[in-house]
C-alpha cells in the first residue's frame, strides 16, 4: 500500500471516528442502548435443540433406572411363615405375597404384614368368643331366671324338667353340642324341654331341699359331667 492510500484511509477512519462522537453527543439514549447491545453478541448462548437434547437424555438416564429397580423388586423371593397356631391359611399367605411383589415390598415387611394381619384375626376371634360366652353364660340365663313361665320360683324346677327330658331322649352327642355352644342355656331351649319333662308319663318329678340356683344350666343340665370325665 503507498503512503498516499495510507493516509486516505486514516483519514477515513478519523472522520468517522469524529462522525460518531458527533453523533453520541447529539442522541446519547441511543448509544448507551448501543453499548447494551454490544456485550450480548459476546455471550455465547445455548441452542434450543441441545438444552431439549440434554433433557430427553436426563428423562431417558431417569427412565432406565426405574427399570432397573422394578427388575430388582420382581426378582425377590419371598419366604414368608405363617405364625404358629394362626388362622391364617394358604391362600390369605399367597395374597399378602402377591401384595408385597405388586409393591415391590422387600421379605421383612411382607411378612410383618402378614404377623398383623394374623394377630388381628386373632383379636377378632377372642373378642366374638368373649362376647358368645357372655351372651350363653350370662345373659341367657338371667332371661330364664326372669321368664314367668320357666323362672322365678319355678327356676330349679324348669331346670330339673329340662334335664330328664334330654336325658330321656336327647343324645350323648347332642348334649355335647349344648355344652360346647352354651345353646343349653337358652331359654326357649329350656322352655322347650321343661314343657317334655312335665308330659312325661309314668314318671315322678322328686323335690329336693331347696338349693342356690347355679350359675349355669349346664351344672343341672350335667350335674355328674366331672364325675363322668373322671
Amino acid at each position: 500500500m503507498s503512503l498516499e492510500e495510507t493516509t486516505t484511509e486514516l483519514q477515513d477512519k478519523n472522520e468517522g471516528s469524529e462522525e460518531q462522537v458527533l453523533a453520541n453527543k447529539m442522541f446519547p439514549e441511543s448509544a448507551k442502548e448501543d453499548a447494551k447491545r454490544e456485550p450480548e453478541k459476546l455471550v455465547e448462548e445455548t441452542p434450543v435443540e441441545e438444552k431439549e437434547e440434554e433433557v430427553e437424555e436426563a428423562k431417558s438416564d431417569e427412565s432406565d433406572d426405574g427399570k432397573e429397580e422394578e427388575v430388582k423388586e420382581s426378582d425377590v423371593k419371598y419366604e414368608l411363615k405363617i405364625p404358629e397356631g394362626s388362622l391364617l391359611d394358604k391362600e390369605s399367605l399367597e395374597r399378602i405375597e402377591a401384595y408385597a411383589k405388586e409393591r415391590g415390598l422387600s421379605n421383612d415387611d411382607a411378612q410383618e404384614i402378614l404377623d398383623q394381619e394374623s394377630d388381628a384375626i386373632e383379636d377378632y376371634r377372642n373378642d366374638q368368643e368373649e362376647q358368645l360366652k357372655e351372651l350363653t353364660q350370662v345373659q341367657w340365663v338371667e332371661q330364664a331366671k326372669a321368664d314367668k313361665e320357666i323362672g322365678g320360683e319355678k327356676f330349679k324346677e324348669s331346670a330339673e324338667l329340662s334335664r330328664r327330658a334330654l336325658e330321656k331322649f336327647g343324645t350323648a352327642e347332642f348334649s355335647d353340642e349344648l355344652i360346647r355352644t352354651g345353646f343349653g342355656n337358652h331359654p326357649e331351649l329350656i322352655r322347650m324341654f321343661s314343657r317334655i319333662g312335665r308330659a312325661m308319663e309314668n314318671d315322678t318329678l322328686v323335690k329336693g331341699e331347696a338349693k342356690a340356683a347355679p350359675k349355669n344350666m349346664e351344672d343341672i343340665f350335667y350335674p355328674n359331667k366331672d364325675n363322668k370325665e373322671a
